[in-house]
């Protein structure tokens, strides 16, 4: 600005020293020596700033890509800032939904290790239960095998007692036989008894006629006599014995029969027993082979409730187990729901956080903005100077041949004054219009 100060000045004193040319020639042709190396001076002058304005401007478009970029950038982040508030927002939700949940799962947890408390409690008397029915088996098992051993034992007994009852129908059979033929053999005594008893008593009558004959006889017939009588005696002694054997003979028949009958009653007796003691060694083949189901059974209650005792322990040990997690996984949600008390608080704090970042790049957005239309009106402006800048850098190297040509001129011909004022004129204008675009260029 001094420099286009100085070219007005000069412009002046050329302007009042040109009606003075034709006087002072040589005052002119230093005071245009001058005013060469005056405009020289602001050509170098007025390359540099055109220089420094071609800088300027990259300057301002990088300034304003940079800003235009920046604000493109603080849009985005202010677009996150936005998203992050929802995000944060939608964060501390689920965290308070997570912490409520906490407290559920927590009341849960506690039911749950209640009842399993109970379960663990229930298997171990079930546990004893079960070693007690163990027990019980076992000896249910021992007692039905005892039991088979005895029926086994008592089919032994049965059968020998089938086979001595038999043996005892044999010989009732046989006893019962010898006494039928006894009785036949009693029916033929007493047919023998029958002509004993008719020949006594024909004997006693010939007994009698022989004592009638003797007594007919006279002296002669006594020892006739005398054996008549011992024959009649004899008769009726005979028919005394024959009686007394026919009623011994009669008893004995009688008792022949009613031992027959007996016999025969005891023979069907001996064959109701034998049946019964068959009947009885059927019901003790079932009653062991019940008895060997029934331990067969029994044994696999024994090996079932063995298996069912480690599958309680199993499951004893197993509850234990989960109630030990229990106990871990309630500490683990009392810490969780702690560690989400303190999220939810981190989350609220956050969320203000994550509102006045949203406020704060709204702003700088909004700040951005009006930078980038700054920095564009100062881009604009700039480009403005620039071009000012390159005209006027083209017309004071215009000049600067003008003065050259007057210079010149001036030396040769002092009449073409008329010309010099005219380039003083158009000097004075350039200079104007310098010191009116540098004024541009320092605002």
């Amino acid at each position: 600005r001094e420099v286009s100060k100085d070219l007005a000045a000069a412009n002046g004193q050329i302007r009042n020293s040109s009606h003075e040319v034709m006087e002072g020639a040589v005052r002119q042709s230093q005071a245009l020596e001058e005013s060469s190396k005056a405009i020289e001076g602001i050509d170098e002058a007025a390359g540099g700033i055109a220089e420094s304005t071609g800088n300027l401007v990259t300057a301002a478009e990088e300034s304003s890509s940079a800003t235009l970029e920046l604000g493109a950038t603080i849009e985005e982040i202010a677009s996150q800032m936005e998203k992050l508030f929802g995000t944060v927002d939608e964060v501390s939700s689920s965290i308070n939904e997570m912490s409520v949940a906490s407290q559920e799962v927590a009341e849960n947890v506690g039911i749950l290790s209640s009842s399993t408390e109970v379960t663990v409690s229930s298997m171990l008397e079930m546990d004893a239960s079960i070693k007690e029915i163990e027990g019980n088996a076992v000896e249910t098992s021992k007692l039905a095998s005892e039991a088979a051993e005895d029926a086994q034992r008592g089919m032994q007994t049965v059968e020998e007692t089938i086979r001595g009852i038999e043996s005892i129908r044999q010989t009732v059979d046989r006893a019962s036989e010898a006494i039928m033929d006894l009785g036949d053999q009693s029916s033929a005594i007493g047919k023998i008894l029958t002509v004993i008893d008719e020949v006594a008593d024909q004997t006693s009558l010939l007994a009698l006629n022989a004592a009638i004959i003797a007594a007919q006889a006279g002296e002669h017939g006594k020892g006739f006599a005398v054996v008549a009588d011992e024959i009649r005696e004899l008769a009726e002694r005979t028919a005394v014995s024959t009686r007394e054997i026919g009623t011994i003979i009669t008893n004995l028949q009688e008792g022949t029969q009613e031992a027959v009958v007996a016999m025969k009653a005891g023979s069907e007796q001996v064959h109701l027993e034998v049946k019964r003691s068959k009947g009885s060694n059927v019901a003790l083949e079932k009653i062991r082979s019940s008895t060997l189901k029934a331990m067969d059974q029994v044994n696999g209650i024994v090996r079932a409730t063995e298996e069912q005792s480690r599958g309680s322990r199993q499951v004893t040990d197993s509850m234990n187990q989960v109630a030990s997690m229990l106990e871990q996984i309630a500490s683990a949600i009392n810490q969780q729901t702690s560690g989400a008390r303190q999220l939810a608080e981190g989350a609220e704090s956050m969320r203000d956080i994550a509102a006045h970042g949203k406020q704060s790049t709204g702003e700088q957005a909004k700040g951005s903005r009006q930078i980038n239309e700054s920095m564009e009106q100062i881009r604009s402006m700039i480009s403005l100077i620039d071009d000012s800048t390159r005209a006027l850098t083209q017309r004071s190297r215009d000049v600067v041949d003008a003065v050259g040509s007057v210079h010149k001129v001036a030396e040769d011909n002092a009449s073409r004054t008329a010309e010099l004022d005219h380039v003083v004129e158009t000097l004075t204008r350039l200079t104007a219009a310098l010191e009116e675009e540098v004024g541009v260029f320092k605002i």
